[in-house]
């Protein structure tokens, strides 16, 4: 589990490699602090992986679930509100499958949070997705943003519902392998 945590929060710093290699050539840019937004915490606690006890990471990569969602949030607000000029890649970013699969599945899997909490971020952070596709060029308008949008949030939602699932059954599996064990015991 440890493994698939850490590379699940890698990709995001791998992400920021791709980008700042993107704009290698502008590099201090303002579309970089974009960037930076949505993956530095990500990859601060990769980097912290690999120096820190596992104990201490895993209180670390747990208190910054929200503050990774929030970033990635004001990565959004950025471009589309307060006019930031987009990263080099964005627009495939978005229109492809990647925005889908980072956010729709690893950030959710990688970031397991309450499924009502994961349900109020992804309805909040549509109108700032929306403001970035437009803002971007990657949708002309609202509506035509809006869809695939709403299928990241419900696909992030889903995901968050499913992983819950997941370690409800694991857990009342292993509960009943132990209550097993202790009337075998109890028996002999």
């Amino acid at each position: 589990m440890r493994l698939l945590a850490a590379r699940s929060q890698s990709v995001e710093f791998i992400s920021l490699l791709a980008l700042l290699y993107r704009a290698r050539h502008d590099l201090f840019n303002p579309s970089t602090l974009t960037s930076l937004s949505g993956t530095c915490v990500g990859t601060f606690t990769t980097l912290a992986w690999t120096v820190l006890p596992y104990a201490q990471w895993l209180r670390l990569a747990n208190a910054s679930k929200l503050v990774r969602y929030l970033f990635y949030m004001n990565a959004k607000l950025m471009i589309g509100y307060l006019g930031f000029p987009a990263p080099p890649g964005i627009v495939s970013y978005q229109l492809g499958p990647g925005m889908l699969v980072m956010e729709g599945i690893i950030l959710p899997s990688s970031n397991l949070i309450h499924p009502a909490a994961a349900t109020l971020l992804a309805l909040a952070k549509v109108p700032l997705a929306v403001a970035m596709m437009t803002e971007s060029g990657a949708a002309k308008s609202s509506r035509e943003a809006l869809p695939p949008l709403l299928f990241v949030a419900l696909m992030s939602v889903v995901v968050t519902v499913l992983w819950h699932l997941q370690l409800r059954v694991s857990f009342a599996r292993w509960k009943g392998r132990q209550g097993a064990v202790r009337r075998k015991v109890k028996f002999e």
